[in-house]
């Protein structure tokens, strides 16, 4: 688990617009833990802290049409993994994931 984990969330709605703005954020957490073979301490695996942001918002002109732009994962923050092997602190990446970054246009019409 991690130590903190927290959402923040910005919201507007007036009349035909509407807009979201979400900022998460999850501190480093411990994946495994493993004893050392000459039983000298334990060493294991963690995941670095990480972030995103993402923003929607929504216009409506008419009753049953409404525009829409959605971004997610604005920031762009890598997942980063790390397995540490003495208990020294000797850490090395163990696995890096970049996700993209999505920004769609859409309309939504209701019948």
């Amino acid at each position: 688990m991690s130590n903190w984990s927290y959402n923040l969330v910005a919201m507007y709605e007036r009349e035909k617009l509407s807009a979201r703005l979400a900022y998460n954020y999850r501190s480093r957490w411990i994946t495994s833990y493993v004893q050392n073979p000459d039983g000298d301490g334990f060493t294991g695996e963690y995941v670095d802290g990480v972030s995103r942001l993402d923003f929607s918002a929504s216009y409506a002109p008419w009753e049953k049409v409404s525009f829409t732009f959605d971004a997610s994962n604005i920031l762009g923050n890598p997942f980063r993994n790390f397995r540490q092997f003495t208990p020294e602190g000797d850490t090395y990446p163990r696995d890096v994931r970049y996700e993209e970054s999505v920004y769609s246009l859409g309309i939504r019409v209701r019948i």
